[in-house]
């Protein structure tokens, strides 16, 4: 998988089943427990979340508190930013995006635009909804494992 894990967190829910599918993967299940040490009671109860989100119609309310969510989250346990954007991908976007070929310096457009993408404000928590993205751009490390957004395209 050419995307980190930490990135994945901070930046992607999944929309559609194949969305949720694809998402909830055996290594980010393996990482939530080992890594950050949720139990499998806990792992199950956050991915009912995510089903439910996935599975709701991008224009509701839940999926801009989803972002919210994943954004206060994000601002707990890291450094506090100026905003925080999730992108909703579905199936076909998550596979591309895990087996795309990356410089460091990337833009990723996928073959169908991204649904819905939000953007939460850092400092007064306001969000901004971005429909059919073409894209983002973003930077990966040294093993080729994308681990930075810089914005959408």
């Amino acid at each position: 998988m050419s995307i980190s894990i930490e990135f994945l967190l901070k930046h992607i829910r999944p929309i559609g089943l194949s969305g949720y599918t694809t998402f909830c993967s055996s290594e980010l299940t393996t990482f939530l427990v080992d890594s950050l040490g949720f139990g499998l009671q806990d792992v199950v109860i956050i991915y009912a979340a995510w089903r439910g989100v996935a599975l709701s119609d991008k224009y509701s309310a839940d999926v801009v508190e989803c972002a919210k969510d994943v954004s206060n989250a994000r601002w707990s346990f890291l450094q506090q930013t100026s905003g925080s954007t999730v992108m909703f991908l579905d199936g076909t976007q998550l596979q591309d995006l895990s087996n795309a070929n990356l410089s460091q310096s990337f833009t990723w457009r996928p073959a169908s635009p991204i649904a819905v993408a939000v953007t939460i404000d850092g400092t007064h928590g306001g969000h901004r909804i971005c429909w059919e993205a073409e894209g983002f751009s973003g930077n990966t490390d040294g093993n080729g494992k994308i681990v930075h957004f810089s914005g959408l395209i």
